[in-house]
């Protein structure tokens, strides 16, 4: 093509106007992007991450710092990142004032609470009207889409774990466990503080029952 200096020039032209086009593009789609979700933030932010390229995927973790040693075994680095998690918030705690008094003290709370009777029905079209979002549904991979294909077979037995539930004031202790993720933010990729817990829950019990 070098050869041909007419066809050259002709190819860098076409190359400019289509940068350009490109360009005029992606002004015209995150403008509109920008105005249809002003009042959603989680896509407008979304939205913001992807016009300044972040790149959110997660590289391996070759090693961290923890307590004063340098941990390169996954399933050390693992349990730093465990010990690290569970231990933050108490040490945070320890950080704030003491407050004067709890915050019920003062407060009279009549025993007026009451719940609606809970119904099969009622389960199975919560269930149906779950959205289906791509994660991996907790430790046993459960997603929604399994949930919702299987509605109508389990909506009798949740219907009655959840009027045990809220009769006995407990949630089931296993749906409390989850998978958590380290999501890194900024900083020395070490420093286990630089990291942020990413929770994931078996949700659509939970869901369900707020509902």
């Amino acid at each position: 093509m070098h050869k041909d200096y007419k066809s050259w020039c002709a190819y860098i032209n076409l190359k400019k106007k289509t940068s350009l086009l490109i360009q005029i593009a992606k002004q015209n789609y995150y403008l509109k992007e920008f105005s249809t979700n002003s009042k959603n933030i989680r896509k407008l932010w979304k939205t913001i991450n992807e016009a300044l390229s972040r790149n959110k995927q997660s590289l391996p973790i070759k090693s961290v710092h923890y307590n004063q040693s340098i941990f390169n075994d996954p399933i050390d680095i693992a349990n730093a990142f465990n010990l690290h998690f569970t231990e933050i918030a108490g040490k945070l705690n320890e950080e704030l004032p003491a407050m004067p008094l709890q915050p019920l003290q003062s407060i009279d709370l009549p025993f007026s609470f009451y719940f609606s009777p809970i119904s099969t029905l009622e389960i199975e079209d919560t269930i149906k009207n779950l959205k289906v979002k791509k994660s991996s549904g907790g430790l046993d991979n459960f997603t929604t889409i399994h949930v919702k294909l299987a509605a109508e077979a389990i909506s009798n037995p949740l219907c009655l774990i959840f009027i045990k539930c809220i009769q006995k004031g407990v949630f089931p202790a296993i749906l409390k466990v989850g998978k958590v993720n380290p999501t890194y933010k900024a900083g020395v990729s070490q420093d286990l503080r630089n990291y942020r817990p990413n929770s994931l829950l078996s949700g659509f019990f939970l869901k369900c029952l707020r509902k």
